[in-house]
């Protein structure tokens, strides 16, 4: 019984150090534009999240979207991405909280996605 009480105490001492650890990296890990490999990083899973994110968002909007609008969605991604990959390089790094609410509600990076998505005939995301 003794170890097994010694398990349980492990084990939540290991949980409590890897959310504690995450936090930690979310609010203080800087995310620097300027570095080559940080931007390559970035543009290689923009386009998958961008399209997760707009079949999600039609997928509540009772939508299915069609090959071509998946395209032009695809399109338009590719169109902010490097936009947005410029925007963020003339910042300051941003912690990784900080950069999912530039990402999220940013007047500029909210004007190059609404650019990239008229370009390609798609609604206003």
């Amino acid at each position: 019984m003794k170890y097994v009480v010694w398990g349980i105490a492990a084990l939540v001492v290991i949980v409590a150090v890897i959310i504690g650890g995450g936090y930690v990296w979310i609010t203080h890990h800087e995310v620097d534009f300027k570095d080559a490999q940080t931007a390559a990083n970035f543009k290689e899973s923009f386009n998958t999240n961008c399209l997760a994110i707009f079949q999600k968002r039609a997928g509540k909007n009772g939508a299915t979207p069609s090959q071509d609008d998946l395209d032009k969605v695809d399109q338009a991604c590719s169109c902010a991405r490097d936009g947005i990959v410029e925007a963020l390089a003339r910042r300051e790094p941003l912690t990784v909280v900080e950069l999912t609410s530039v990402m999220q509600g940013d007047p500029e990076i909210k004007g190059i996605t609404n650019a990239c998505a008229a370009q390609f005939g798609i609604a206003t995301p």
